[in-house]
């Protein structure tokens, strides 16, 4: 078997327990730097003035970066596959969204049911490879069953009728994205161009008339603002399609952003001077004339996206923080794979890897559940990565319910802790997030849709 990409692993999974400690950390009592740059605290409420960004800015843009980059390296999937698996992360956000705890947290018995549906929903969307067939479908209609019952328990015990329009944004977001994405490759296939032409299209529709974003033929199952991280997603099967190739890039790219970061005087005429001086001096120093046209292009791409906008912020989204997460994502991947171990080349392998084939082999480019061997064992933040949608599951769904049902979360909220010692509580939970989907992927418990 050919070894997986564990960086790219490594990378979805820093980017999963990110999403775990920014999501479990205490509500507007640490420095703003410790949430989303538009939410100022103690207030909290969205200011699209307040420009910049922080780290918790990154996680999302990173994990659909790199879903992108997973699927070159994915065994190849007809346009009807790719569709359903959408659709299963669709479901998966409208189930996750109604059965979680969070809707009736004082209430105990909704606790109690709440880690049943977790196990229904385990029944439906784990991989059961060790398992006979009979065995699967077995498991599969108790988990339908439990599931389906918990939507209508649910109903019954929030006092909210089932609405499909009462979704998960994370993963809807996920399920829509995949699906172009995904189409996006198949197109690239026949010409890599279209890597280019498909988020064009989409910055051209925008110029032309704004309010396209807001379009939608159905709120609950189509929303068109979400296509604005195909463009994320593009960047990642580019650079995964070219990765023995763009490795002058990323030093580039990576200094073009941190410049590009580090100034709000973005549309400063004397500071792109600045900036271009700095990478002209780069390049003549390292003699890797890539490398400045990596930087050069991506400054110039973000400088565009600046002259029709005020600055960069994720709230609402600008086309430069669009431009810059990748590139951010594409130097912190170059940076893990500094560990990996070399890919087999020559003959033994195929020639796949000189001609441009697969690394590595993949059920599902959104999953991350590769069905071969790691070259050896993962470690701790790539194990997390190797199973994202049950980790994500895991931060909405089970921790939830298990601290409240055991009473953890109420004897922490007692002790009259300092806010940085939430967030050490918050940190202790990520932790507990990324072991409990480390222990599934060591047994191969994957969540595939």
């Amino acid at each position: 078997m050919k070894p997986r990409e564990a960086a790219l692993d490594a990378l979805r999974g820093w980017a999963i327990l990110g999403m775990a400690l920014s999501g479990m950390l205490p509500w507007g009592s640490l420095p703003g730097w410790m949430y989303h740059r538009q939410l100022e605290p103690p207030g909290m409420k969205l200011n699209p003035e307040r420009f910049g960004l922080t780290w918790v800015d990154w996680v999302f843009p990173f994990f659909i970066f790199a879903m992108g980059a997973a699927i070159p390296l994915a065994r190849e999937a007809s346009v009807g596959r790719i569709v359903l698996r959408g659709l299963g992360i669709g479901a998966l956000a409208i189930a996750v969204e109604h059965l979680r705890s969070s809707a009736a947290m004082a209430d105990r018995t909704w606790l109690a049911w709440s880690l049943l549906w977790f196990l229904g929903m385990a029944c439906c969307f784990l991989r059961w490879d060790r398992l006979p067939n009979w065995a699967v479908a077995v498991l599969r209609g108790v988990g339908v069953g439990i599931v389906g019952y918990g939507l209508w328990q649910a109903g019954e015990l929030s006092g909210k009728a089932f609405d499909p329009s009462r979704q998960d944004s994370i993963l809807m977001s996920l399920a829509q994205v995949s699906i172009t994405a995904g189409l996006t490759w198949k197109l690239a296939q026949r010409w890599v161009g279209w890597l280019a032409i498909v988020p064009g299209l989409l910055f051209f529709f925008w110029l032309l008339k704004p309010e396209f974003w807001n379009w939608t033929p159905a709120p609950w199952a189509f929303r068109f603002e979400y296509q604005k991280y195909l463009i994320v997603a593009a960047a990642g099967i580019a650079f995964s399609h070219f990765r023995d190739r763009w490795g002058p890039y990323a030093g580039g790219l990576g200094l073009a952003a941190l410049c590009l970061l580090a100034s709000d005087e973005f549309r400063n005429l004397q500071f792109i001077l600045l900036v271009g001086a700095v990478l002209l001096a780069a390049e003549r120093i390292y003699r890797k004339s890539w490398w400045l046209a990596g930087a050069a292009g991506v400054f110039g791409a973000v400088y565009l996206a600046h002259l029709l906008e005020p600055s960069l912020r994720k709230d609402p989204t600008s086309w430069s923080y669009l431009l810059l997460t990748p590139a951010f994502a594409a130097l912190v991947w170059a940076a893990l794979r500094l560990g990996d171990p070399a890919p087999p080349r020559g003959p033994e392998s195929g020639g796949e890897l000189a001609a441009g084939g697969p690394v590595a082999e993949s059920e599902s480019h959104w999953t991350g559940d590769l069905p071969m061997e790691p070259a050896r064992a993962p470690g701790f933040v790539a194990a997390v990565g190797m199973n994202p949608i049950l980790g994500y599951i895991v931060i909405t769904n089970l921790i939830p319910a298990g601290i409240r049902l055991t009473g953890l979360h109420g004897w922490v909220g007692n002790q009259g802790w300092s806010p940085w010692g939430l967030a050490a509580y918050a940190g202790l939970l990520t932790l507990l997030v990324g072991l409990f989907t480390m222990l599934a992927t060591r047994l191969r418990l994957f969540v595939r849709a």
